[in-house]
């Protein structure tokens, strides 16, 4: 039940010793070297060895095929599922999926949503981690141990953000080593430094004069557009806000300023600029005499309320200068 060709004592069912061809072109080569090897070439060294499963239609047919040749740039793997090529390896070591032609050391390419998706089914953290002769250059990771995202430049360099990197890169965004951030600026001297050139536009008609807009997405009358200040890790104490005071496309709104009167109080309206111009100390509703826009000063109460005048001359004490007021009394 054992048959030998080219030998009188087989131990397999069939046992080749030496050569034999298949068809006119490959044959099976035992080349009498460790470990044992299967070579399929014709007689120029070329020779393709494939794996395949399924003989119905081509859309049951799955296979792996390993091209060889005799040179470098014949050689490669691919592996096919339904008649399509899946992944490929390229002589070079570049490996496509989706991309029979990858130009990486991988690249991942398709149609559907999502390309490539990273699944950890255990506990540690998620991502990728970029090495320089197995130094760690950057990470993108999900920490797990509070579920943030992390981008990560591991050489204490900035992290640039830029656009066109192909052609005429403008550097967008830079963040420091240090916290700052730059925002046109590649040297941001500011945990937030905004710069923009060629800002030659009337700030009065053209956005182009401004660095930076902050917006409120409502429309209503009364909706508030502001910028908070505080120090340290203690809340805010003091607020410069625009409060809206029209439904206009182009709406009207009053700028205000405030703060914290005392520790621990609540937030206290000083000065208001109305949208007409006028402006108003201790009330929120500046008046106009006869249309005019004036400086509106208000206290509160029934006691003196004054402009207290002084220079370098005068001095500065509540005694000095010029006082021009109201007199309680």
């Amino acid at each position: 039940d054992k048959v030998g060709i080219g030998t009188t004592s087989p131990t397999k069912t069939l046992e080749v010793d030496g050569s034999y061809n298949l068809g006119t072109n490959a044959f099976i080569n035992y080349n009498a070297t460790y470990p044992y090897t299967i070579n399929i070439e014709n007689t120029a060294g070329v020779g393709n060895l494939t794996f395949q499963a399924g003989t119905g239609s081509t859309g049951f047919k799955s296979k792996i095929e390993l091209q060889g040749g005799n040179t470098a740039t014949d050689a490669s793997i691919t592996l096919t599922t339904a008649d399509n090529t899946r992944m490929t390896i390229l002589n070079s070591g570049n490996v496509g999926i989706g991309d029979p032609n990858p130009s990486g050391k991988l690249v991942v390419s398709g149609s559907g949503t999502i390309n490539l998706h990273i699944d950890n089914s255990g506990t540690g953290d998620t991502g990728l981690l970029g090495k320089r002769n197995a130094t760690s250059i950057f990470g993108m990771f999900d920490d797990a141990s509070d579920s943030k995202l992390r981008i990560v430049n591991y050489q204490a360099e900035p992290i640039e953000f830029s656009v066109d990197r192909g052609g005429s890169e403008t550097i967008v965004m830079t963040m420091l080593n240090s916290g700052n951030v730059g925002i046109g600026e590649t040297s941001p001297s500011f945990p937030l430094d905004v710069v923009k050139s060629g800002n030659t536009g009337d700030p009065l008609t053209q956005a182009i004069a401004y660095q930076l807009g902050i917006r409120n997405s409502s429309s209503n009358t009364g909706a508030a557009t502001s910028i908070a200040f505080g120090h340290e890790t203690f809340d805010f104490s003091a607020f410069i806000s625009a409060i809206r005071t029209s439904s206009g496309t182009h709406p009207t709104a009053d700028l205000t300023f405030g703060s914290r009167p005392s520790d621990n109080a609540t937030f206290v309206e000083h000065m208001r600029i109305s949208s007409d111009g006028n402006v108003g100390i201790g009330t929120n509703s500046p008046s106009a005499i006869s249309g005019n826009n004036q400086l509106h000063i208000h206290k509160q109460d029934s006691n003196h309320n004054y402009i207290h005048f002084t220079n370098t001359t005068t001095g500065v004490t509540h005694d000095d200068g010029l006082l021009v007021g109201i007199n309680g009394d």
